[in-house]
């Protein structure tokens, strides 16, 4: 409501906010984000509480801690049940079943049974660490996205000021004297 001074001296312009949201779209939004960050249930919500990434999480801390048994496992039984046997049923086809050469070539097939598993070790965790670090940052950055969903975004609304009677006198009197020939 304008006042007596507002008539005479005028009005600043003004920015007024209000929300960018209806009533119903900022009730969806503040329950959405209640329950993705776990606001809900009492449990660990997001993104940080799903399976899948609780299940990733893991393995990561599985690999980044050095067990490798779900890799290494099947390479060594290969080397067990095939691989040796098949060096010992050589060396015994040619009769020589308990011989030097039957010792060292096992021992250079061990050799480089070790050496391929800790190549594949070195391989596992370099490619692995890309994917940790992006894990590390998932519940941040779903926070992130959700303060984007922020249910408080506002938008501006920029209200023009008046000049008011005794400023549009004083034009007035300016433009008058301006005729006359004098200035100020």
């Amino acid at each position: 409501m304008a006042g007596i001074g507002d008539f005479f001296f005028g009005k600043s312009p003004k920015v007024k906010q209000h929300s960018s949201k209806s009533g119903g779209q900022m009730q969806m939004l503040q329950q959405m984000i209640q329950q993705l960050s776990g606001g809900q249930g009492g449990g660990q919500g997001g993104i940080a509480g799903s399976p899948a990434f609780q299940g990733g999480n893991k393995f990561l801390e599985g690999l980044f801690s050095g067990d490798f048994s779900a890799f290494e496992g099947p390479l060594i039984q290969q080397f067990e049940q095939q691989t040796a046997p098949g060096i010992a049923e050589r060396f015994a086809g040619m009769g020589a079943g308990s011989s030097s050469g039957l010792n060292q070539a096992l021992a250079q097939a061990g050799s480089n049974l070790t050496s391929d598993l800790g190549a594949q070790r070195a391989g596992l965790m370099m490619n692995a660490l890309p994917q940790a670090l992006s894990f590390g940052q998932a519940p941040f950055k779903q926070q992130m996205d959700l303060m984007q969903l922020s249910p408080f975004s506002a938008e501006n609304e920029f209200q023009e000021g008046t000049e008011g009677a005794l400023g549009d006198m004083f034009k007035m009197a300016m433009a008058i004297v301006q005729m006359m020939g004098g200035g100020m």
